[in-house]
């Protein structure tokens, strides 16, 4: 039987680590054509920005508290982005004010997804409210934290409700819109071999201090390219792309920022 993670709520507080740099590159061809990656280092070179980074540890919940602007140690930048790693499983939680909030990340890796394949944002979130106080209104029962769970972006199984259909697994409502939407728009020109979701977390803070946490929707595209009269190459590997799908905001508030249509996705 595996064992169940550890809760070890280790706060994020090497400030070398809290804040790296990105760069953006541009895609010129294939699916992602138009659009940019985001390259993360953790050496400052000409051309970069400063970013808030949370990443993730195995059988952890870790926690990063951002200061409010110019309050935090004057030695390290201040950055107005935050991101979390690539999340394909994981939870994100946020709580405070968004002035000064603070994120948490619970997180496995692949030798423990037997232990929370049944909800494991349920899981995630009683190790928190286990660990952290004031969480929940004691009147109300109002959660006063926001959320980021696995049935929101890759895969809808990840809470298990009677009568799913089994081929709806590591799908989400939002992965299979887009995949008939390519299958559709590309028919004579692709064959979409897979649509598989994942996730980001990132935020930006405004010019008056206050920071938005948003969800981000990600495919990893899998599809062959069809070329009249051409002969296929029997070793070529298909080739695989990444495209957001849809924003949510998720703190404060959950308000929906939704890409409309997937315009702009070919």
């Amino acid at each position: 039987m595996e064992s169940q993670p550890n809760f070890l709520n280790k706060q994020f507080t090497d400030e070398r680590k809290k804040v790296v740099y990105g760069f953006l590159t541009h895609n010129l061809s294939g699916l992602a054509q138009g659009g940019y990656n985001l390259e993360i280092s953790l050496i400052d070179k000409p051309g970069m920005f400063p970013i808030y980074f949370l990443p993730w540890e195995s059988r952890t919940i870790i926690h990063m508290t951002i200061p409010k602007k110019g309050q935090g140690d004057p030695n390290v930048e201040d950055p107005d982005i935050f991101f979390t790693a690539g999340i394909n499983g994981c939870s994100v939680f946020f709580k405070g004010t968004a002035e000064s909030p603070t994120v948490y990340h619970g997180g496995i890796d692949s030798t423990m997804h037997g232990a929370l394949q049944t909800n494991s944002g349920k899981f995630w979130r009683d190790l928190l409210l286990e660990n952290e106080g004031n969480l929940v209104d004691p009147g109300t029962h109002e959660k006063k934290f926001g959320e980021v769970k696995a049935s929101q972006y890759v895969n809808m199984n990840s809470k298990k409700v009677l009568g799913q259909d089994p081929t709806d697994q590591n799908k989400t409502e939002t992965s299979k819109l887009f995949e008939a939407f390519l299958k559709n728009k590309n028919k004579k020109e692709l064959d979409i071999k897979a649509v598989m979701p994942w996730g980001c977390v990132f935020g930006l803070r405004n010019k008056l201090g206050f920071w938005t946490f948003y969800l981000q929707e990600n495919a990893k595209i899998t599809y062959i390219k069809l070329k009249k009269k051409a002969v296929a190459n029997p070793n070529a590997r298909d080739p695989q792309e990444s495209k957001p799908m849809r924003l949510m905001q998720v703190f404060p508030g959950r308000d929906h920022v939704q890409i409309r249509g997937f315009r702009n996705i070919r």
